[in-house]
C-alpha cells in the first residue's frame, strides 16, 4: 500500500475517515509509521486514548455529516501533523455524497451542503499555511466517482423473479451484489437465460460475462464483452456483470446524467455521468492555470504522491505518474491518448442487441469511458 511504501523511505502517512468502516481501513490498513483514525476506531488501537485526549469522542453521524467530518478535519490537523508530523496526509470526507444520494444531484439540500465542505476544505489549507507547510505542500482534491439520477421503476433482482430465473428475492440460488451476478443453481443453462433476458430488457445496459481467454475482448456468451473490458478480471468475478442503462438527460435540478435503475441518486453504472470525476491539483510541484482533459483515474494518485518524493514505484502497483500535471513534466498536449471501442452484437427472432465498451490509454494504463448500448426490432 502507499503507507507502507512510504514506510520503506522513512516517509509517513497519516489518514482519516468520516466515512464507513471499511472504506476507511483501506487508506491506511497496516501503519509502519503514522496511524488512521475513523470516528469508530484508530489503527494503531494505541492511537485511540490519544485521539480522545485531543478530539474527544466522535459525534454520531448524521445527515448532513459535517459533525463527523469537522471532528475528522481536526484529527488530520491536531493528530496527523502536530503529533505525527507526517509527510503525507490523507482524508475522506463524506459529503456531500451522503446528501446527494438520499435528495439527488443538485438538489437544494446537496447544493447548500457544499459551502460547509468548502470551509473544511479551507480549514485544512489555513492549518497547514499556520503551520508553515503550505508553500511546500502539493494538495489532490478529488472524488471517487461522479453521480447520476435514477429513474426507473424496477430493478435486476425482481425481473429475475418475475421471469422465474430467481426463486425469491432473498433467495441464494442466484446472488446478486450490485450488478454482479452469481449463479448458484441452474448450472450455464440459467446463466444463459439471465443473459438472454438482460439483453431484451430495455432498462438494461451492457452484459459482460467471463472472457474465454485473457486478452480476449468478447465474453463467453453472445453479444457480451468480457470482464476483462471493464477491468474486472479477477478471481472473485461473478457469472455476469450487468449496469442500467443510461442517457444524459437533465434531472429537475438541471443536472445531466440519468440511470434506469429504481431510487433517487447513485453512481455505479458505465454512463460517463457515474464514471468521471473531477480532480484539482495545487503546489509547489504542480503547473499553474491548466486545464486538461488527459484521462487520469484516482488509481494514478498514490505512483504520483510517491514519484513527488523521487521513489519509483513498483511494477505492481497500477496506475501512472500523472507527469503532464508536474512542472518537470511535459505539457498535456504532449501526451499521448489511444482510444478504443469493444463491441458485441448479437440477434434472434425478436430483435438485436449490441454493446461498445469506449475506453482511452495513456502511457500503458487502460481507463474506461463509457459504455453504450443499442436495440433493435
Amino acid at each position: 500500500s502507499l503507507g507502507e511504501l512510504l514506510a520503506a523511505h522513512e516517509l509517513t502517512l497519516f489518514a482519516a475517515s468520516s466515512g464507513s468502516a471499511g472504506s476507511g481501513f483501506l487508506l491506511h490498513h497496516r501503519p509502519i509509521r503514522g496511524g488512521l483514525v475513523h470516528p469508530a476506531y484508530t489503527v494503531p488501537d494505541s492511537l485511540q486514548s490519544l485521539v480522545d485526549e485531543r478530539l474527544g469522542a466522535a459525534p454520531d453521524q448524521e445527515r448532513p455529516n459535517l459533525p463527523v467530518i469537522r471532528w475528522a478535519v481536526d484529527a488530520l490537523l491536531q493528530v496527523g501533523l502536530d503529533l505525527y508530523e507526517a509527510d503525507v496526509l490523507m482524508i475522506w470526507i463524506t459529503e456531500p455524497d451522503g446528501t446527494a444520494h438520499a435528495t439527488g444531484v443538485g438538489s437544494p439540500h446537496t447544493l447548500a451542503v457544499l459551502p460547509d465542505i468548502d470551509r473544511e476544505v479551507g480549514r485544512i489549507l489555513t492549518g497547514l499555511d499556520r503551520r508553515g507547510l503550505l508553500s511546500r505542500t502539493n494538495v489532490f482534491i478529488t472524488s471517487d466517482h461522479g453521480f447520476s439520477t435514477l429513474v426507473g421503476t424496477q430493478g435486476v433482482t425482481q425481473l429475475l423473479v418475475e421471469h422465474g430465473l430467481k426463486r425469491a428475492a432473498v433467495s441464494d440460488d442466484v446472488v446478486l451484489a450490485g450488478g454482479a451476478i452469481h449463479v448458484n443453481e441452474g448450472g450455464e443453462d440459467r446463466v444463459e437465460a439471465i443473459v438472454r433476458l438482460l439483453q431484451e430488457t430495455e432498462w438494461i445496459g451492457p452484459v459482460f460475462t467471463p472472457g474465454p481467454s485473457s486478452g480476449r475482448a468478447g465474453g463467453r456468451l453472445p453479444g457480451t464483452l468480457s470482464f476483462g473490458t471493464v477491468l474486472w478480471d479477477h478471481e472473485r468475478s461473478a457469472d455476469i456483470l450487468v449496469s442500467g442503462n443510461w442517457t444524459s438527460a437533465i434531472n429537475e435540478f438541471g443536472f445531466e446524467g440519468e440511470v434506469m435503475f429504481p431510487g433517487v441518486a447513485t453512481h455505479g453504472s458505465t454512463s460517463p455521468h457515474d464514471i468521471r470525476a473531477t480532480f484539482l491539483a495545487a503546489g509547489p510541484d504542480i503547473k499553474r492555470a491548466i486545464r486538461t482533459t488527459i484521462p487520469t483515474a484516482n488509481i494514478d494518485i498514490a505512483p504520483t504522491v510517491l514519484a513527488l518524493f523521487g521513489i519509483a514505484p513498483p511494477e505492481t502497483m497500477d496506475g501512472r505518474v500523472l507527469r503532464e500535471y508536474l512542472r518537470s513534466g511535459p505539457i498535456p498536449s504532449s501526451i499521448g491518448v489511444e482510444t478504443q471501442a469493444d463491441t458485441a452484437m448479437v440477434s434472434w427472432p425478436a430483435g438485436q442487441y449490441g454493446m461498445v465498451v469506449h475506453s482511452s490509454r495513456v502511457d500503458g494504463v487502460r481507463y474506461v469511458d463509457s459504455t453504450t448500448v443499442w436495440r433493435k426490432p
